[in-house]
């Protein structure tokens, strides 16, 4: 199978657009944060905060604030539908590896995590992904679902 990565600068509102429109399915989840706090979430984020991802079964996007209006946004999935046409597809060829790769999240209110997480969606305990892979080497992790 093989992933894609596509990347480029979006206005707020166009990232928001992306979110509601990006072929993802029922079981969306994300992650937002800023220096103060780490929110995660089922469905899709009604705040973008300064960064933050969205992930399913179909793909994730994340994005960082650059300026007031400007986020850098990357979309990592293994269909090339519904890509909006700011965002370049990267060159490089990404094998992915699909297994039964988990990571354990941190516990809520953890005290040695700051800031902590006051929940996950569904009481997830782990992290679904899939590895991207160049040579056989990882290059990135894609977040597939909370577990």
């Amino acid at each position: 199978m093989r992933g894609h990565i596509f990347s480029g600068i979006m206005r707020e509102d166009r990232v928001k657009q992306l979110l509601g429109n990006y072929v993802f399915g029922p079981d969306i989840f994300y992650i937002v944060h800023n220096t103060v706090r780490y929110n995660v979430g089922k469905g899709i984020p009604s705040d973008l905060r300064d960064e933050g991802r969205a992930f399913s079964e179909a793909g994730e996007i994340r994005w960082k604030k650059k300026a007031d209006d400007e986020y850098l946004v990357s979309i990592l999935s293994e269909h090339e539908m519904g890509v909006p046409e700011e965002l370049v597809k990267a060159a490089l060829e990404l094998e992915v590896k699909r297994g039964d790769d988990v990571l354990l999240i941190n516990p809520k209110k953890a005290r040695h995590v700051s800031p902590s997480f006051d929940s996950y969606p569904d009481d997830a305990e782990r992290l679904e992904v899939l590895h991207y892979m160049h040579k056989g080497i990882t290059v990135l992790t894609r977040l597939k679902g909370l577990v």
